[in-house]
């Protein structure tokens, strides 16, 4: 057995001899320059405008200047934009009388703001893609919160309460981002990552942006919803008539609970909470024919799977064609919006015949997932802030500062 180490005090004086100097040595030194770090330079989305299509025409209030999309090189000196038209051939792009042979290139403005299209104003750059059957795909890229203002105005209208804008923000933000991140795995879609409609969230640039708005965002700048410390898609819609759905029902998504569904007590007065619309035997027939065309004269409807709630998962339509009796069936979702999406406000619905026509009777609007905006309007009118709306509709989400780390820096 080895003896052990001596820690006693002969090893002191030398350890202590050599410290000092160097402690003063330290102490008389420069103190470190310490340099200022660059601040990371702000997320951004791209949100197809124009998808695919022969020509386009985009106005700039100003001067702007066309560029590479793959590196920033200059393709043009400064242009004037009025209602300039974009073709595309062999040559490449047709940028009202200048032909550009690239692929890819992006319109900068010279003044932050001022790009429009159809009517619409949009901050950021416009960036055209051109494929080889010569159609052109048009997207806004722009800062993660330029775009959540240009969603929140558009979704659930500019005046809402403080605190159901700062609710919608968050969503907004939160589903934005969740879009991000899968179109950054899969790179499904390559070229943007979110559609301006309800295909995705509504967004109409700086449309209905209001002093209201600037600051919800600005209340809740950085926040968004995870879940265990993954963010996920915060799905939201106008009206959900006193029950909101679950996702896996509706969307067959995995099952998490921040889109459970909840019971919503706050949704009982909203104007659609219940609805009723008729349809004349040949309207109704001819419209869920243009769904399936074999369906013949129409004799039921039967709803064959129902959530608890009382959405509609299936509907058996029982016709007649050629003699023969049959029963076509149909989601819930692709019945609703073969009748009318905008009529038929939602798959919580009941069908009957009465006096000659059809009745379809139903309640809320929308796909019924996530945060139901009237519930949320009516909440911060009785005093609840926008966390705890969030907590209300998303249970056991967690309110999170900053962005997806995968997605920083693109």
């Amino acid at each position: 057995m080895h003896p052990p180490p001596r820690h006693g005090p002969s090893l002191a004086p030398p350890r202590r001899r050599l410290l000092l100097p160097l402690l003063l040595l330290l102490a008389l030194a420069p103190a470190p320059t310490l340099r200022a770090q660059p601040a990371p330079a702000p997320l951004e989305i791209r949100v197809a405008l124009v998808e695919w299509a022969a020509t386009t025409t985009f106005d700039v209030d100003g001067a702007y200047v066309l560029v590479r999309a793959e590196d920033g090189r200059p393709l043009s000196r400064d242009l004037e934009g009025r209602k300039t038209e974009i073709t595309s051939s062999d040559k490449g792009f047709h940028v009202g009388q200048l032909i550009v042979n690239e692929k890819e290139i992006r319109i900068v403005p010279r003044k932050p703001g001022t790009l429009k299209l159809a009517g619409g104003k949009y901050g950021g750059v416009f960036n055209l893609v051109r494929n080889t059957k010569h159609r052109i795909l048009l997207v806004n890229q722009v800062d993660l919160d330029s775009y959540t203002r240009g969603v929140i105005g558009a979704e659930i209208g500019a005046n809402s309460s403080r605190a159901a804008l700062g609710a919608q923000a968050v969503a907004a933000r939160t589903y934005a981002m969740a879009r991000m991140e899968d179109e950054h795995r899969s790179k499904r879609l390559r070229y943007f990552d979110v559609y301006p409609d309800e295909r995705s969230q509504v967004y109409k640039g700086l449309a209905n942006v209001n002093s209201n708005v600037e600051k919800a965002v600005e209340e809740t700048r950085g926040l968004v919803m995870q879940y265990h410390g993954r963010i996920f898609t915060a799905f939201f819609h106008s009206t959900c008539g006193g029950q909101t759905e679950s996702s896996k029902d509706v969307f067959g998504d995995a099952l998490i609970p921040p889109l459970g569904g909840v019971v919503d007590p706050w949704c009982d007065k909203a104007s659609l909470a219940d609805w009723s619309v008729k349809f004349t035997p040949q309207d109704f027939g001819e419209r869920l024919r243009k769904e399936e065309e074999e369906i013949g004269e129409i004799r039921e409807i039967k709803l064959l799977d129902t959530r608890p709630s009382g959405r509609v998962l299936k509907v058996g339509i029982v016709h007649v064609k050629a003699g023969q009796v049959d029963t076509v069936k149909m989601s819930g979702a692709a019945f609703r919006l073969a009748l009318d999406g905008d009529r038929v406000k939602s798959t919580w619905f009941t069908i009957e015949r009465r006096d000659g026509q059809w009745v379809v009777s139903g309640h809320g609007w929308g796909h019924g997932v996530g945060m139901c905006q009237s519930g949320a309007q009516r909440m911060g009118q009785k005093g609840h802030d926008f966390a705890a709306i969030l907590k209300f509709y998303y249970p056991q989400c967690e309110l999170v500062k900053g962005y997806v780390p995968a997605l920083t820096g693109r």
